[in-house]
């Protein structure tokens, strides 16, 4: 009976330490403001911190999409000899309005014919969307691509101008959302 008891209780004990592990997608952000969430610390790549200026709606309306709800947005811009990368962070009024945005967004791209537009991926527990689109850079044309995700009411949007995608996903995995 004790080592039912006792097998009992190691099994609850291991259970409730595996639940304490799993990673969920809308847990609570820090307290911090979209400049502070633009903002990473540790940085791959020798990427170096160029500074965070405030964007209008009306520039991320231009620049992304015209989607209601927006309240705020900062962009981190980082810089190394190989690339440059942009965060940008923006508040929506709630989680609604920032899904919305998320699928809005995606709707501008239309689907390629011979690969996959949109790569459903996991960065450190999140679920981000690698939008996969080419450029003409010198008379070629060359992958680039943005990473896109919403955690709560915020939408973060990684993007750069390299043609290495793994390049940028590591600085999703330094920003740590």
């Amino acid at each position: 009976m004790k080592l039912k008891i006792l097998m009992i209780l190691s099994f609850s004990v291991l259970m409730l330490t595996l639940s304490i592990g799993c990673i969920d997608n809308n847990e609570e952000l820090p307290d911090m403001d979209v400049e502070d969430l633009s903002m990473v610390e540790d940085t791959p790549h020798e990427l170096e911190h160029l500074g965070n200026p405030t964007i209008s709606g009306d520039s991320i309306a231009n620049d992304y999409v015209d989607a209601p709800g927006i309240v705020e947005a900062s962009r981190g811009i980082y810089q190394s000899d190989d690339a440059e990368i942009h965060l940008t962070v923006i508040e929506m009024e709630d989680i609604q309005s920032a899904d919305n945005f998320v699928e809005e967004y995606k709707a501008t791209y239309p689907e390629f014919n011979n690969r996959d537009r949109f790569v459903e991926e996991t960065v450190d527990g999140q679920d981000v969307t690698r939008i996969n689109k080419f450029t003409r850079v010198g008379g070629e044309y060359v992958d680039r691509f943005t990473y896109i995700w919403n955690q709560q009411n915020y939408v973060f949007v990684v993007e750069g101008n390299t043609d290495d995608y793994t390049f940028l996903k590591d600085f999703v995995k330094a920003a740590g959302f």
